[in-house]
């Protein structure tokens, strides 16, 4: 079947320096105290998981799993050997297989009550044949939490940097889980403060948005702290940089 939308020859980069990138990325949002947009994205997505079998596609350092497992049994999933390792150096207890999405399939892992994708469907070049493989090995009525960054307008040189293969729609988000089998039960834009921000950098003065900020504690990560707890997380803006969506296995998608 297709793949949703790619932005075909825009990568630039090899494996290896992505994978440079992103293990740079994983460590510092290790350290995630005062990050605001991790810390309350997160918050957003998981507070509410309660004693389910939760696969986190993409684990990374192994933050997201590491907030899951107390009130969840876990399991995670990571293709890039950096990331896994790094993940595994910190947390020796943490159950992580080591595959792609794409070839992914039930001898490895079934199940499986809620799957978590956060920042990560991007990533992923066959977007269609990742979601059919966590559908595969999702119970029927399990839950997938996914967040993407959106729109296509915006592709520039943060997407390229972290290896990002396209920016979704909400119609080419909607589109891929329902044909692999999900019914959407909420989507929402999410970070409408810094969408802004976001443009006049990347289209305006054509560079990539300082994202190391979000590292470093200021009056700023404050008051942008306040703004994602109090407002974004409790208010679903027309816009923003990133889509949010909850989906629910319902059928076993397209052959």
């Amino acid at each position: 079947m297709e793949k949703s939308e790619i932005k075909i020859g825009k990568m630039g980069m090899t494996e290896s320096k992505g994978s440079v990138v992103m293990t740079k990325h994983s460590k510092n949002l290790g350290e995630y105290e005062y990050d605001f947009r991790t810390r309350n994205l997160l918050d957003l997505l998981i507070s509410d998981i309660n004693g389910k079998y939760v696969m986190d596609v993409g684990s990374g350092a192994g933050n997201l799993l590491n907030m899951l497992r107390k009130k969840n049994k876990v399991i995670g999933l990571e293709p890039d050997s950096r990331l896994r390792n790094l993940c595994l150096e910190k947390n020796p207890h943490l159950n992580i297989i080591h595959c792609k999405a794409e070839d992914l399939n039930s001898d490895m892992v079934n199940d499986i009550e809620v799957a978590t994708m956060i920042d990560v469907l991007e990533h992923i070049e066959d977007d269609y044949k990742a979601l059919k493989n966590v559908n595969k090995v999702m119970q029927k009525g399990g839950v997938v939490i996914i967040n993407v960054p959106c729109y296509e307008f915006l592709w520039g040189k943060k997407d390229i940097k972290y290896g990002h293969f396209r920016r979704y729609t909400r119609k080419s988000l909607k589109n891929v889980l329902e044909k692999n089998g999900f019914e959407i039960v909420k989507m929402r834009y999410w970070n409408m403060i810094l969408l802004l921000p976001y443009i006049i950098s990347e289209k305006l003065l054509n560079k990539e948005l300082d994202s190391d900020k979000r590292y470093k504690p200021s009056l700023l990560q404050n008051v942008l702290n306040w703004w994602f707890k109090k407002i974004e997380n409790n208010i679903n803006f027309c816009f923003g940089l990133n889509l949010i969506v909850v989906g629910k296995k319902v059928s076993n998608g397209e052959d």
